[in-house]
């Protein structure tokens, strides 16, 4: 969690800058409300499909 505090701290530095308040007023919300791939079957997959 504090990697992400540190995260969005130096996002909020740029927040000025247009491309950067776009990423925070659409980005962020929508990754936010995502759903992510259990870790345990991330990896599952990555064994189905080896280099």
């Amino acid at each position: 969690m504090k990697f992400m505090r540190c995260l969005l701290e130096t996002i909020m530095q740029f927040d000025h800058l247009s491309s950067v308040q776009d990423f925070i007023d659409n980005i962020i919300p929508e990754m936010l409300t995502e759903n992510f791939i259990p870790r345990a079957e991330l990896r599952e997959n990555n064994d189905d499909n080896p280099k």
